[in-house]
């Protein structure tokens, strides 16, 4: 899968291999949980600030989601525009 990077944004090629990274993994999780399981209101509603995803990973560690426990793990790991980049391209990992 090739996934276009923005022109407007400058994002380090770590920051940017983040996201990409971020939406690979999301895609299959997706495929299985088509309103975005665990991570519903993060990944469908773009609530990226880390108190919600905090709030995302509580939620899977209760649903015993280990999947959307270790995504929450990844989108915690990026900044918060790289979080936003990639809510910003959900019709890529939803669709």
């Amino acid at each position: 899968m090739t996934i276009a990077r923005p022109l407007d944004r400058n994002y380090t090629a770590q920051g940017w291999e983040r996201i990409c990274s971020a939406i690979r993994s999301i895609k299959p999780y997706y495929e299985r949980h088509h309103a975005g399981g665990s991570l519903h209101i993060a990944l469908d509603d773009g609530n990226m600030e880390a108190d919600n995803v905090l709030w995302c990973l509580k939620e899977a560690d209760k649903q015993g989601d280990r999947e959307g426990a270790e995504l929450c793990l990844i989108l915690l790991d990026m900044s918060i525009d790289e979080r936003y980049e990639l809510y910003e391209r959900y019709a890529e990992y939803a669709a």
